[in-house]
């Protein structure tokens, strides 16, 4: 039988805080996403983007519902998922090798030729050939993003959770990241949920955009992206794409109204 991705039942998150008693994080969260495909989630903030993502992780746990992975419920971390920060969180005392191959050692699987093969494919993946030996200092922001990327590649994970990456990169820099994300993904076809606060990058990026409420977090609308792969960065030109732009940015701009919360850009 064929696996189903990552299935997501009624998940509701309730966090106990000392002045406002229950603080309702997310509620009824239903939602499936198919092997190999790209999901983002987008919303008004504070609405539990973040707060999702950790849950599929398995560093939150649910209050009530349940997630699954390919048919094995989500009860914490584990080596099926890797998790790519905002902050690219490198070890500045080890070179681009040294962090690519970090979580490989964390599983003992470091040493063999094959493994050692596979970090240097992925470092070319990245597009990172012949700074093996560089120190994340000695790295832009986007070449930190990118040894960040293969590093999460390297333990071969089932599911991809990428937590807004490109957020503290320049525009022009946000951009080529996106486009090299899609390549490297398109190489791997790995399954990947990704939160932005950028309507034009989940729509750049998606197979489909999740659409949440203002806090508490429901889903709003899940909106499939039809418009043809490999995607060139010319498309975000192209009318299509701007009625994407338009309908998602509406229905933000209505949750933002609202809760008093301020819409993404």
């Amino acid at each position: 039988m064929a696996s189903n991705g990552l299935v997501i039942k009624d998940l509701t998150i309730h966090y106990r805080t000392a002045r406002k008693g229950i603080n309702r994080a997310l509620v009824d969260i239903n939602l499936t996403i198919e092997n190999g495909e790209f999901v983002c989630v987008v919303g008004t903030s504070g609405c539990g983007k973040t707060t999702l993502l950790k849950a599929v992780d398995g560093l939150v746990p649910a209050s009530r519902g349940t997630i699954e992975l390919d048919g094995q419920p989500v009860r914490g971390p584990g080596s099926n998922r890797a998790f790519v920060f905002q902050a690219a969180t490198l070890l500045p005392w080890r070179s681009v090798t040294g962090n690519v191959t970090y979580g490989l050692e964390m599983q003992g699987r470091h040493r063999s030729a094959a493994s050692k093969a596979m970090v240097q494919d992925l470092i070319r993946l990245v597009g990172l050939e012949g700074f093996e030996r560089a120190y994340p200092g000695e790295l832009s922001g986007g070449m930190q993003q990118r040894v960040n990327l293969a590093r999460a590649l390297a333990v071969d994970p089932q599911l991809l959770l990428l937590d807004e990456p490109f957020a503290a990169l320049d525009a022009q820099t946000r951009d080529l990241m996106q486009s090299e994300l899609l390549r490297i993904w398109e190489s791997t076809h790995k399954t990947a949920m990704f939160i932005t606060h950028q309507i034009d990058e989940a729509i750049y990026l998606a197979d489909k955009v999740v659409v949440m409420t203002a806090r508490p977090g429901r889903i709003r609308e899940v909106i499939p992206i039809d418009l043809p792969r490999p995607r060139a960065l010319s498309v975000k030109r192209e009318p299509a794409f701007i009625e994407y732009l338009d309908r998602i940015s509406t229905l933000i701009e209505r949750e933002g109204r609202l809760s008093g919360a301020a819409a993404p850009a």
